[in-house]
């Protein structure tokens, strides 16, 4: 930021007040650039000058990682220390000691985005204190030329202003100006339709649009409803044009691997896994095909949600994913200390909830969380799921985007609905969806052995391309 503005001691200027400033927070942010490098990027997006941390050693930190991170050097608190040493900062800084007690603390990168608004708020006081001052200095003093003080004041609170911008301190018609940018840009630069972020299932594609970064999609069903088959089948069609990440608690990577391979050679998974033996040419050739599929899988059982974030920032950052799955609610835990202060089970998943929004919003990601549903209305005559059924849907449905419940009236032995056969009947119930159409049942085709969704849209253009093909 510019500073010509004639300099005097000021400090009487501000009542012998301490500057603002939040140490803690300040130390909370360095110690997750140490031991979470990943989120690096991100901070130097919004902090771009040292000083906007109040202690010079914080101040040499700083500028040591984002040099660091611009030589493309690995960053921890041993790499850190020791460039520090070279630059002869280590002791001004307060010695490795110092720089290893600023990780003992981070419990992840959740709320960075809070903690980096809050830094800003006391810098940007900071530096109006500071004009302020110099202005008053100035105004006072008979050698000063006013007009120059004017200007220097403009510019240092327009730089001020570009720096509140970056980081969405921003007035409503800055934004609405930049919306009707991004929409020109978007008309005049359309995204080619393999690369937009969607299911790739037509039905469901034209209620839910493009699947939105910074939103949850919760798709909740009961056992046996075929969630694990929809995960599978979308995520395959996903992973052939942008990179999707995984995490399954509940099946073994040697399980769900399988559900690939099923899905990819149309033999039931069940079948591989019993008799490999007898399909060794077809695994291997499913695991070929798999292998250029862009998924990253992580099926660490009783993860907690602070493991699981940064696991959700590192595929992000780091391999570039478009699409997170998150498989399935109720076996993310919480560690010892959060559940002694959460102990009712609906606060527990309301954090969790919290959690994955704000990971989604700091990534820009859609997040598509795969929920359970109680079995209470299969005490009543209608089967089909309801929000009311969503188990702890207090906490659920309230604070997520989109909600959908997969249904197959089959499994609960109607043969018919709607005048539809329910035959490998798969139904999407759409009761939740944002800004988008709502309470909508779409009727899809499904294969569970070979863990296939299918679009009804699609059968019917095979069905009527054979017909027409047909000579007679």
């Amino acid at each position: 930021m510019k500073n010509n503005i004639k300099t005097k001691d000021t400090e009487h200027l501000i009542y012998g007040k301490i500057q603002p400033s939040a140490i803690e927070i300040e130390k909370a942010v360095l110690g997750i650039m140490i031991v979470e490098p990943s989120i690096i990027e991100f901070v130097l997006s919004k902090i771009r000058v040292p000083n906007a941390f109040y202690l010079d050693a914080h101040q040499k930190i700083f500028s040591a990682i984002k040099a660091m991170n611009e030589e493309g050097s690995k960053i921890d608190a041993l790499t850190l220390g020791n460039y520090l040493r070279k630059i002869s900062e280590i002791e001004i800084v307060g010695g490795s000691y110092y720089i290893f007690k600023l990780t003992e603390t981070v419990t992840g990168s959740v709320h960075i985005d809070e903690y980096i608004k809050i830094i800003l708020e006391h810098y940007f006081k900071r530096e109006l204190i500071s004009i302020a001052g110099m202005i008053i200095s100035n105004s006072y003093s008979d050698t000063s030329d006013i007009f120059e003080t004017i200007n220097d004041f403009k510019s240092n609170i327009g730089e001020i202003k570009k720096h509140i911008q970056s980081v969405s301190y921003r007035e409503f018609h800055t934004i609405i100006h930049e919306f009707i940018n991004k929409i020109e840009n978007s008309l005049q630069n359309v995204i080619p339709d393999e690369n937009r972020i969607k299911t790739f299932i037509p039905e469901f594609d034209s209620v839910l649009g493009e699947l939105q970064g910074g939103c949850v999609y919760v798709i909740a069903a009961r056992t046996s409803m075929g969630k694990t088959a929809f995960e599978v089948s979308v995520s395959v069609e996903q992973s052939k044009r942008f990179d999707v990440g995984i995490w399954n608690g509940e099946l073994t990577e040697d399980r769900l691997i399988f559900r690939y391979i099923s899905n990819l050679t149309n033999i039931p998974a069940k079948e591989l896994k019993d008799n490999c033996s007898n399909y060794q040419k077809e695994i291997l050739q499913g695991l070929e095909d798999l292998v250029q599929h862009k998924i990253h899988m992580d099926n660490t059982p009783n993860i907690t949600i602070d493991a699981l974030i940064n696991k959700i920032k590192y595929w992000v950052f780091t391999k570039n994913c478009k699409c997170i799955y998150l498989d399935y609610l109720s076996v993310i835990r919480l560690t010892d200390k959060k559940l002694s202060l959460l102990r009712v089970r609906e606060q527990q998943i309301a954090y969790i909830i919290d959690e994955i929004n704000a990971v989604s919003k700091i990534c820009n990601v859609p997040i598509i969380l795969l929920a359970q549903v109680n079995r209470e209305a299969l005490k009543t005559g209608d089967k089909r799921p309801t929000l009311g059924n969503l188990r702890d849907s207090g906490s659920i449905e309230e604070r997520v985007y989109h909600v959908s419940f997969l249904h197959r009236p089959e499994a609960y032995g109607e043969h018919e609905y709607e005048g539809i056969s329910t035959k490998n009947l798969l139904q999407i119930l759409v009761r939740k969806n944002g800004d988008g159409i709502n309470n909508v049942d779409i009727d899809l085709r499904h294969n569970l052995a070979h863990n296939k969704v299918m679009s009804l849209l699609e059968e019917y253009k095979e069905y009527n391309q054979i017909t027409q093909e047909t000579p007679f």
